[in-house]
């Protein structure tokens, strides 16, 4: 590391100043595609309210960012308890993917399909209607997908949303893992 300037960069500092919001999704849904939980544990132990606000590649918000914290409290099996920082966050903001993000993860803790089919369908029209590149840049919702996964390794399952809303949803039976 002879490189100046990357003597600043330490564990700490790292967490303040790298993105890592997309780089959370893509590795939250291939472990959830895996099987792989001891990774996904491993991966969630780095989402600590610490880190620095990262808009992602979609002008996340700050309670976007606050939701997967609670994604990944969710996958080591932690409690959430209502008057967490990121619960209260999410909660109160103005924007519904996060409400939705985190209403799915309350209902597949409690085995409540219809309410996870909801709130995924609603996420997929977010998605739809405000991310959906026809050209490439953005096909699937990796939203959806991570929760859908999540519902389907609690045994919340079938998750029911139109078809056309589907097929923006990347599952291990859309890539034939069985």
């Amino acid at each position: 590391l002879d490189k100046p300037g990357l003597e600043i960069f330490d564990a700490t500092a790292s967490r303040q100043h790298f993105r890592w919001f997309e780089e959370l999704r893509w590795a939250l849904l291939a472990n959830l595609l895996l099987g792989r939980g001891d990774d996904l544990v491993g991966i969630c132990d780095y989402v600590q309210p610490d880190l620095f606000f990262d808009e992602g590649g979609f002008d996340r918000s700050k309670a976007d960012n606050a939701a997967y914290q609670l994604v990944a409290k969710h996958l080591r099996r932690e409690v959430i308890c209502l008057d967490d920082a990121a619960v209260k966050l999410v909660e109160t903001s103005r924007g519904r993917r996060a409400k939705l993000i985190w209403k799915t993860l309350q209902a597949a803790q409690v085995g409540d399909v219809r309410i996870v089919s909801k709130s995924i369908q609603g996420i997929l029209e977010i998605f739809r209607d405000k991310e959906f590149d026809p050209d490439g840049r953005a096909l699937t919702s990796w939203d959806a997908s991570i929760l859908w996964n999540i519902a389907e390794a609690v045994n919340c399952q079938p998750v029911n949303v139109p078809e056309e809303l589907r097929n923006f949803v990347i599952t291990r039976a859309s890539l034939g893992i069985t």
